[in-house]
């Protein structure tokens, strides 16, 4: 199993909540729980406030934050082509359409990203964050 990103999907592991796994086939009675996969951001919040009956979730999703308070920085050479030692990664053409795709989605709703291109010592330092937390 690998983290959604890894089929540029969005996922959403809500906290546990044991109203919320009746019929879930258990595997940890203390750890499970139920969250959407889905292609839109938007998608996971609306199924998530329908999984758990709190629309309000999805209304204060739409309505109560300002994109302007979010800070997104897009590594472009991360998502190019990342080559270190432990790591390699090319992105393909789809994943490259999904990502750029979703760029534009946020950027119409007004967010601003910021594009930054890591030198070769900080990409070797991400690499290294990265192998620590697998």
């Amino acid at each position: 199993m690998k983290p959604s990103a890894y089929g540029n999907l969005f996922g959403l592991r809500p906290p546990y909540n044991p109203k919320m796994i009746d019929g879930v086939f258990p595997l940890d009675e203390t750890k499970d729980t139920v969250g959407p996969i889905a292609k839109y951001v938007e998608d996971a919040a609306l199924t998530y406030s329908i999984i758990a009956n709190e629309p309000h979730i999805y209304e204060s999703f739409q309505n109560k934050f300002n994109p302007l308070d979010i800070k997104i920085r897009l590594i472009t050479n991360f998502f190019k082509s990342f080559k270190q030692p432990k790591f390699e990664y090319v992105m393909d053409e789809d994943s490259e359409y999904l990502i750029n795709e979703s760029v534009q989605r946020l950027k119409s709703i007004g967010f601003r990203i910021e594009e930054i291109t890591l030198s070769d010592d900080d990409m070797r330092l991400f690499s290294e964050l990265l192998a620590a937390v697998e």
